[in-house]
């Protein structure tokens, strides 16, 4: 699992002054790959990006807003979001996952090896 998660937009960017738009992150990449990237897909990323902080806090995973520790980005905008205590917030977030998706109907389902039983 990645030690930080990459987002525009965020709450903590808001939060912290962070001046990086979709659109300059967009930009950014697509320049940088010298417009071979899927536009598409890179877009579409971006935007989800700040959705999935959030929903990942939500799950139990919280993050933190970091510098780029890359010497060469250090004075970009802060887009790097560090997991705070990453193997308990993985816990909870795959718990959560778990309670919200077992049916009541489903009682045969085993969260411990990931199969039915019975």
């Amino acid at each position: 699992m990645p030690r930080d998660y990459f987002a525009v937009e965020s709450r903590a960017q808001k939060e912290a002054g962070v001046k990086y738009s979709l659109k300059d992150a967009y930009e950014e990449i697509i320049n940088y790959t010298h417009h071979s990237s899927n536009a598409l897909m890179v877009k579409a990323i971006l935007e989800e990006s700040a959705a999935t902080i959030d929903w990942m806090a939500e799950s139990g995973l919280e993050t933190e807003l970091v510098t780029n520790t890359q010497e060469v980005h250090q004075e970009h905008p802060r887009t790097y979001h560090q997991f705070i205590d990453k193997f308990n917030g993985f816990k909870r977030v795959m718990n959560n996952f778990f309670r919200k998706r077992r049916s009541p109907y489903d009682r045969n389902f085993s969260r411990k090896n990931c199969s039915r039983t019975g």
